[in-house]
């Protein structure tokens, strides 16, 4: 008999985003470049001050939608509105230059022949010189760049870099910033710090922004909503916490943090799985094959003499230690346990399932 323990708790609460006006709106747009269909039926809106996450793997079609949002991507199919006016459909297109929006590239795109300053003030057309130093001034004081105006960018950190492309981006004032991966060329220790940074200087300045990373902790940490994208679809757009906890798609649940799935049969009022029985509010068909989705820092191990699950593996991560568990079935399960938790490879153990709700999904018939 496996020695297990499931329990379940009240269902957690999330923040609901606030109600924003919607700075940009994309309906029913599809983008393809010759036979390969890179974007397909995305709607999604940005709402005014938010920081929207879009989260995916290389060739997902992230940065095209960066590009179409820009303006330098046509759509084949539907409709992009900026601040509630078309900027491109069906018999509708505006340049980027007049759509009032920001964009800070993955490699920043600095021009090397100019000095700080100089890049900064770039996009500021129509002011006077006076005008345009005056804000050069002021985004610089924003991004923490006083006194830097002199250098070239060769001269500066890539963290100074970073800030640069920022404060280009900020400089006009514009509509939305998109980023573009902007933290990818930096070691983990600046990553960390520049990203906190720029997310500082994004909610100072209530700034309404797009930010493009195949990174799940970035996106989740910055993000008041997290769009994955799969395939050039949008699989999941909500809160880091709903995306997190109630994923929409066996996708998402896989995706987004670690995660194991528990093969079950459904059953009147849960699943029945080898670990014992699920509640589950949704009635699945009594027979119905589908799998539980566990977190690590679901299942909880006990040290116990007991015949039962085999602890084969443990990786030691800083805070935490990681440890694998061999269920008899030759199923494997995570589970995350403090870092002072030290237990022997070969422990039998008890394993306690803490679940505040159930996420399974059907599994579909191969063959």
């Amino acid at each position: 008999m496996v020695n297990i323990e499931i329990m379940t708790e009240a269902r957690l609460t999330v923040p609901e985003a606030p109600s924003h006006t919607a700075v940009v709106r994309l309906e029913g747009i599809s983008k393809s470049f010759g036979s390969n269909a890179v974007i397909s039926d995305l709607s999604l809106e940005v709402r005014a001050g938010e920081l929207l996450s879009l989260l995916g793997s290389s060739g997902c079609g992230k940065t095209t939608v960066l590009r179409l949002i820009a303006g330098f991507e046509r759509p084949d199919i539907g409709q992009i509105y900026v601040s509630g006016q078309l900027v491109a459909g069906e018999k509708e297109w505006q340049p980027p230059e007049k759509r009032g929006i920001g964009m800070v590239f993955q490699d920043y795109a600095l021009f090397p022949h100019l000095t700080v300053a100089q890049n900064m003030s770039f996009g500021l057309r129509g002011l006077t010189p006076p005008a345009r130093r005056s804000r050069v001034q002021d985004v610089m004081q924003l991004v923490g760049l006083q006194g830097l105006g002199n250098r070239f960018p060769h001269e500066l950190s890539g963290g100074q870099q970073q800030r640069v492309a920022l404060a280009r981006a900020l400089a006009p004032s514009p509509k939305l910033v998109l980023l573009d991966e902007p933290f990818s060329n930096l070691d983990t220790d600046l990553r960390a710090q520049v990203r906190m940074e720029v997310e500082r200087i994004l909610r100072d300045t209530r700034t309404t922004a797009v930010f493009v990373t195949h990174d799940q902790e970035e996106a989740m940490a910055m993000g008041d909503r997290v769009g994955i994208l799969y395939r050039g679809r949008l699989e999941q757009l909500g809160t880091p916490e709903e995306v997190y906890h109630w994923p929409a798609t066996r996708f998402v649940a896989d995706f987004v943090g670690q995660a194991d799935f528990l093969p079950g049969t459904a059953m009147a009022g849960g699943i029945s799985t080898e670990i014992g029985d699920f509640p589950v509010s949704r009635q699945w068909p009594p027979g119905d094959v589908v799998e539980v989705m566990l977190r690590p820092d679901d299942v909880q191990l006990f040290p116990d003499s007991a015949e039962g699950p085999e602890i084969i593996a443990r990786q030691f991560r800083g805070s935490e230690n990681l440890y694998t568990v061999l269920l008899p079935s030759g199923k494997q399960l995570h589970s995350s346990q403090p870092s002072t938790l030290v237990l022997p490879l070969h422990t039998r153990v008890k394993v306690k399932v803490e679940l505040s709700h159930i996420v399974a999904f059907a599994v579909t018939p191969t063959g």
